[in-house]
C-alpha cells in the first residue's frame, strides 16, 4: 500500500497523547504509517495541515482539515490508560471537518481541499471508516 504523508504540500499529522489511539489509527489507516505523531500541539504544528486526532477548536481553526476519532468514553475512561482493545470497543467512525475563524464566509473564504485529499476521504467513506455527513 502506498504511504501518504501530505496532500499537495499540506502535511498530514496525527495528534494524540494516547499510545493506544496511535496504534489504532495506524492499524485502521496503514497508508499513514509514516505520518508523524505529536502528543501536544501548538498552532505552528497544525497550520495548513491535515490533522488526525482530537484537537480543541482554537487549534483546529489553523488546520486545513481535522479528522476526528470519536471515542465513546465514560467519565472513568477519560482518566485511565486505555488499551488498544479499549479503543477498538469505544471507537466510532472518523469524522472530518473544517473549523473557520470567526467572521469568515464559508462560500468565499473557505480553503479549497486538494483533489487528492478529497479522493482519499471518499475512499475512507467507501471503506466505512469515515462517517459521511
Amino acid at each position: 500500500m502506498k504511504t501518504i504523508t501530505s496532500f499537495d504540500g499540506h502535511p498530514v499529522k496525527i495528534i494524540t497523547h494516547r499510545a493506544s489511539v496511535l496504534e489504532y489509527l495506524r492499524g485502521l489507516l496503514p497508508e499513514l504509517r509514516d505520518v508523524p505523531c505529536i502528543a501536544h500541539a501548538e498552532p505552528d504544528d497544525v497550520r495548513q495541515a491535515v490533522i488526525i486526532g482530537s484537537v480543541p477548536y482554537h487549534l483546529a481553526r489553523w488546520a486545513l482539515l481535522t479528522i476526528e476519532l470519536p471515542l465513546r468514553l465514560s467519565q472513568d475512561d477519560r482518566t485511565k490508560l486505555l488499551t488498544l482493545d479499549d479503543v477498538r470497543q469505544r471507537a466510532r467512525p472518523l469524522r472530518a471537518y473544517q473549523v473557520l475563524p470567526q467572521g469568515w464566509s464559508y462560500r468565499t473564504e473557505c480553503p479549497k481541499l486538494p483533489r487528492s485529499l478529497c479522493q482519499w476521504l471518499d475512499s475512507l467513506c467507501r471503506r466505512g471508516i469515515l462517517e459521511r455527513v
